[in-house]
């Protein structure tokens, strides 16, 4: 691993016992959005025509918890 810094977190992560994971809302202000990672246009879109309600660690879930593939 060249990053130290990365390295570091991962060394430390590796010796955790317990995981904090957030989960994100899909809507056109989500901070995926604000990251320029989708448009406001596609977050709505995976909304309305995939059923598409939050995000994982990347991964969109339905209510349901299905995982969307984009």
């Amino acid at each position: 691993m060249q990053n130290g810094t990365i390295k570091e977190m991962l060394d430390r992560a590796r010796k955790a016992d317990i995981a904090l994971v957030g989960i994100g809302d899909m809507n056109e202000n989500s901070y995926m959005v604000k990251l320029g990672w989708f448009t406001p246009h596609e977050i709505i879109d995976a909304s309305v025509n995939q059923g598409v309600t939050s995000d994982v660690a990347g991964y969109d879930l339905t209510p349901r918890g299905s995982m969307w593939i984009r």
